[in-house]
């Protein structure tokens, strides 16, 4: 399969790395997908590469949802003393670990279960894909050449900026920066306090989140780079 010029090159990675035809183009207009792998493995960032690879195959996939606002209020309406004592040292729910019981707290409760749920299914989703394993190995390595956190904790920081890295929307307003009334489908004109009207859900673990999520940025923007000047032919 032939790449034209004009698609992006994250586009035309993508599509490379899927294709069985590798064969060569000579053509000083137009390169092929073997060209493109090529230009990939000779970037200056093999991290880059890899991240890219990796949101490449996350697009493919067919992804788990996020349990519902509806689904969400009746886990919280249905939990029981005992049920709400479990999941705060299940989840970790420090933060109400000192509140009685109400339907504040079980609210809580309740999207943090959703949450944890949800995760859990990406990361299931994720160890199907091909390039999470490397990919997650960058991330681990880089946080460890300036973090002294445990390597246990460090993977888990890493799958969590990952995870948000490949789909930061806010799974609140689902991306549209407004928040719905309740019972309908309709947005009541507010700022979603879940982003705070920017349509996209919070960095995890703070300034190490952050940090991890400029380092995957910057990765792939070196690859992007190296990649489109090698296929770039005067």
């Amino acid at each position: 399969m032939l790449i034209e010029e004009k698609r992006g090159v994250e586009e035309a990675y993508a599509s490379a790395t899927t294709t069985s035809d590798m064969r060569v183009v000579i053509d000083s207009e137009r390169q092929g997908d073997a060209e493109t792998i090529i230009a990939a493995g000779m970037s200056r960032s093999a991290a880059g590469a890899c991240f890219m690879r990796l949101h490449g195959e996350w697009s493919r996939s067919e992804k788990p949802r996020l349990p519902t606002a509806e689904a969400i209020k009746k886990l919280a309406d249905s939990l029981t003393f005992d049920q709400l004592a479990k999941m705060r040292i299940d989840l970790g729910l420090a933060s109400i670990g000192n509140l009685r019981p109400s339907h504040v707290v079980a609210q809580m409760a309740a999207e943090a279960q959703a949450k944890a749920w949800y995760v859990a299914e990406v990361e299931m989703l994720l160890g199907k894909m091909k390039s999470f394993g490397s990919a997650k190995k960058y991330l681990v390595e880089h946080l460890g050449s300036w973090s002294s956190h445990p390597e246990a904790l460090r993977k888990q920081m890493s799958v969590e900026t990952l995870i948000w890295w490949l789909d930061k929307q806010c799974k609140v307003c689902s991306g549209t920066k407004w928040e719905v009334a309740p019972g309908s489908n309709r947005q009541n004109g507010k700022q979603c306090k879940g982003c705070r009207g920017t349509g996209e859900a919070k960095v995890p673990r703070a300034d190490i989140g952050r940090m991890l999520a400029n380092y995957l940025d910057d990765c792939v923007q070196i690859a992007r780079t190296d990649i489109k000047k090698r296929l770039h032919r005067t």
